[in-house]
């Protein structure tokens, strides 16, 4: 499993919708700190992982802590999804307070979802053929099931 920034993606020439592969967790990031939510795109698949990392991409401050990394995975067990947001690790500031998750492949027509046990409320795009749900992000980690 791979992990895209949307940044990357950008500097290459690349659709990230033509590296998206089953299993693949993509975070979304503009070249410059954008405002609202993170975007965390769920392919889901084996070996469901990821990783984001974030420093100012400049200094080598990320030698004293100056860094965020957050680790991410996603699993289907008995037909529920479970997605897990990492907690934030290192020093640098995030800046987004919210975590947009899009689950592509998750059939169920309808979902309920819960959020650390408490219903969140998410809705089918069918825009983009994909679930989602935006959700705020304390630093904590994140635990989000979908079940049908």
């Amino acid at each position: 499993m791979k992990l895209l920034s949307s940044a990357l993606a950008l500097a290459l020439g690349i659709a990230l919708s033509s590296q998206a592969r089953a299993g693949d967790l993509i975070v979304s990031r503009a070249l410059e700190t954008p405002a609202g939510p993170l975007t965390l795109r769920v392919y889901l698949g084996q070996d469901c992982r990821g990783m984001l990392y974030v420093d100012d991409g400049v200094s080598f401050d990320f030698k004293q802590g100056k860094f965020l990394r957050i680790e991410s995975t996603c699993s289907v067990e008995h037909n529920t999804l479970h997605v897990r947001v990492g907690p934030h690790q290192g020093d640098f500031r995030a800046w987004w307070s919210q975590v947009l998750i899009e689950v592509y492949g998750w059939a169920a027509s309808s979902t309920h979802a819960k959020l650390a046990g408490e219903e969140v409320k998410g809705s089918w795009n069918s825009t983009i053929n994909a679930w989602q749900t935006t959700i705020p992000d304390s630093g904590n980690g994140l635990d989000l099931t979908l079940e049908p």
